[in-house]
């Protein structure tokens, strides 16, 4: 289990509004209140559609994590093993 400190808990949870952006995209509601790109229009100031923020706000984080000196590598190795914990690696179905 990873534990985010300081300056990892703010990208951290523009991560999450960008897995939200892209839910939001498919029609899957994230929030009973503002939509994730309703948050982040309004918290960066930015105009557009889903997708022109969704690019700017991906920019934006990977810059970040560059800053922290982070690469994206370590992010999506993360995210794909988290991916299979949920999905059940190996999981066999024999309907």
């Amino acid at each position: 289990m990873t534990m985010l400190t300081g300056d990892q808990i703010p990208i951290y949870r523009l991560i999450v509004l960008l897995k939200g952006i892209e839910l939001e995209g498919k029609g899957i509601k994230v929030s009973k209140r503002r939509s994730c790109l309703t948050i982040v229009k309004k918290e960066f100031g930015w105009t557009g559609n889903r997708a022109k923020i969704h690019g700017r706000l991906a920019w934006h984080i990977q810059t970040e994590l560059e800053r922290l000196g982070f690469d994206g590598k370590e992010l999506e190795q993360s995210n794909s093993r988290s991916l299979d914990n949920v999905i059940g690696e190996g999981d066999t179905n024999d309907n």
